[in-house]
């Protein structure tokens, strides 16, 4: 046992003889890693004949190595090297790169015969895919000078790893792998299913783009490391190198789905709520033209989109922490140590960083990190929820008493005549507190309201037809106000103005009143249309009149500039318009709309942004 673990130590941190083109087995060492070798790049397929020649005459350059890249390239790469054998030992050659298109092993003796193996992806082919996840090459069993010839085309970023092993070393190491990935896969497999029962139990999205993108990481790795090809052999055998690229991108959309629900970053910062937006937009768009897109341009954007998609969600984390969103401190941890491995892959493959054992497998240990600090993080978000969840319910409860109590003190005909949202407000327990020039200052969303054509509709009809009529109508419109936790301040005819603490709750009663507006018929059965415009802004809310009649008001340039809003939507043509100053403080990503023009409203200087607001896109 102690020596099996000196051997996985050993070679893991690759301490291992390093050679210049040639090496020397002797019967003590075990395995060694060839570190040196000649290569020669070529778009053409040449034969053993034509290697040897080019060897002959020097055309072949030398690489160094831990684990010799070359890069993005779809050429031949042909490789030789000499070793030089002193016993009769079996010895196995290991190429552990899965993501090839094409191999072959060439052996030549001292004698100059041939031996020659071709492994099972190289296309065309009828044969079987090897029964391993990599490359292994059996070398004849006899004495001297060997010179061994590869040749190698890749579907991926090339990089050839290339070890020669004593049979029975080998054999010992393979199990300790294959034990070691089954561990990943398993910790990968149970995750997906842990958030799984989350996310059937608490419905929240978050744990399922995370599932999707744990198992998208997943199978990423299982085609990458040549499990797919093992265990799937004669299906995926020939769509492996493909589907690499392909993982590698879902992997990244999913992974900035889950960034920007489970740090709601929408609430901090738009710039970066948009920015992921577009990256997810163009995975996607990668993903449905991907069978079209030649093989090269894929493995480019493969390595790019994660790599940009990485640094807007660590942004987003920061901006996240920045604003005391806590469980975004376990998830830059998590996504820093895989950011780090990511790179290091990426980076050796495109021959930016060397490349080495920790560069081409840092990724297994990182995305396990990662799975399970995220894992964590997804926990502590549950328990943050469920805290503010529970203070919502207090601060529910407390404005359910105060309403109460406030119900006992007022009755039902003040009610109707001065609002209790205008009382409080004005911070009065009563209507019998309320003096001459009370007034507070506040920001608010001011809507206003306007039937088209009622001057000429109610001059065809009797007065009173026209005041059921209008009744009517106005009983409609308020529930939807009151809903959305507005108020009515007055009805100004056939007019409504509205007041509204939020902007986003005053849009959506505007957009719920132009769709209840167009179920109402007007005697003559034509439908019935509105104009609607808000705007928010700062303003007086208060009392004016004299000792014996008062009336509640609110006065500002921002009622003003609201009724003058209302009044460009019949030169528009439109019907529900609003400043740019609401559309700012809206959940933008819950409506339709767009901008109308920069105008210049009558008594302001300044011109301003309005927008057309068509629905919920909900």
């Amino acid at each position: 046992m102690k020596f099996q673990l000196v051997l996985i130590c050993f070679f893991l941190f690759s301490c291992i003889k390093e050679n210049e083109g040639n090496i020397s087995l002797s019967i003590e060492k075990n395995f060694f890693k060839v570190k040196s070798v000649n290569f020669f790049k070529t778009d053409k397929l040449l034969g053993l004949e034509e290697l040897t020649k080019l060897a002959k005459e020097n055309k072949f350059s030398v690489k160094t190595g831990e684990y010799m890249s070359f890069g993005i390239t779809q050429d031949f790469v042909y490789l030789y090297f000499d070793i030089e054998r002193e016993d009769q030992s079996e010895w196995i050659l290991e190429l552990p790169y899965p993501p090839l298109i094409k191999i072959h092993f060439y052996q030549i003796d001292k004698y100059e015969n041939e031996y020659f193996q071709e492994s099972g992806i190289s296309f065309p082919s009828d044969k079987k895919y090897s029964e391993h996840p990599y490359y292994q090459f059996p070398i004849i069993q006899q004495t001297g000078k060997i010179k061994i010839f590869l040749l190698i085309r890749a579907g991926d970023p090339l990089t050839t790893p290339i070890f020669l092993w004593n049979k029975n070393t080998l054999g010992q190491i393979d199990g300790y792998r294959h034990f070691a990935f089954g561990i990943f896969f398993g910790i990968i497999l149970s995750l997906a299913l842990y958030n799984f029962l989350l996310f059937y139990t608490i419905n929240d999205r978050a744990y399922l783009y995370y599932i999707c993108y744990i198992l998208s990481f997943g199978f990423f790795l299982f085609f990458m490391y040549g499990y797919a090809g093992y265990v799937y052999r004669d299906f995926l055998v020939r769509f492996e190198t493909r589907f690499i690229p392909f993982f590698a991108i879902l992997t990244s959309v999913f992974a900035s789905l889950f960034s920007r629900r489970f740090l709601n970053i929408n609430r901090f910062s738009s710039r970066l709520n948009k920015s992921l937006q577009y990256i997810i937009g163009i995975g996607i768009g990668i993903l449905v033209i991907y069978f079209y897109i030649p093989q090269k341009i894929v493995v480019i954007l493969a390595n790019v989109h994660p790599i940009v998609a990485s640094v807007f969600i660590i942004s987003s984390s920061i901006v996240a922490i920045k604003n005391s969103y806590k469980p975004a401190v376990y998830f830059l941890i998590a996504w820093s140590g895989l950011f780090i491995s990511v790179f290091l892959y990426i980076g050796s493959n495109l021959t930016i960083l060397p490349s080495n054992f920790f560069t081409y497998y840092m990724q297994l240990p990182g995305v396990a990190f990662e799975a399970i600090l995220l894992s964590l993080a997804l926990g502590y978000r549950i328990n943050d929820l469920r805290i503010r969840e529970e203070e919502a319910k207090q601060d529910t409860l407390k404005k359910e008493i105060a309403s109460r109590e406030q119900q006992e003190k007022l009755s039902k005909s003040f009610k109707r005549f001065v609002p209790d949202e205008f009382l409080k407000n004005l911070n009065k327990e009563s209507i019998l507190d309320i003096r001459q020039g009370d007034s507070v200052a506040c920001k608010m969303a001011v809507l206003f309201t306007d039937i088209r054509g009622f001057t000429n509709f109610s001059e065809k009809l009797e007065p009173e037809k026209v005041f059921i009529f209008i009744n009517k109508y106005l009983e409609q419109m308020e529930p939807i106000i009151q809903k959305y936790d507005g108020f009515i301040d007055k009805f100004i005819g056939d007019a409504i103005m509205a007041l509204f603490p939020n902007e986003n709750k005053a849009l959506l009663a505007g957009i719920e009143m132009i769709f209840a507006s167009s179920q109402v018929y007007l005697p003559d059965k034509s439908t019935l249309e509105i104009g609607i415009g808000i705007h928010s802004g700062e303003l007086i809310l208060g009392t004016i009149g004299s000792p014996s009649r008062l009336d509640t008001t609110v006065i500002g340039d921002t009622v003003n500039l609201a009724s003058r809003i209302e009044n460009l939507n019949k030169e528009y043509g439109t019907k529900l318009l609003v400043s740019e100053e609401v559309i700012k403080n809206s959940n933008q990503d819950a409506i339709l709309f767009r901008e109308i023009d920069l105008v210049r409203v009558k008594g302001k200087e300044k011109p301003i942004f309005v927008y057309e607001v068509f629905g919920k896109l909900d």
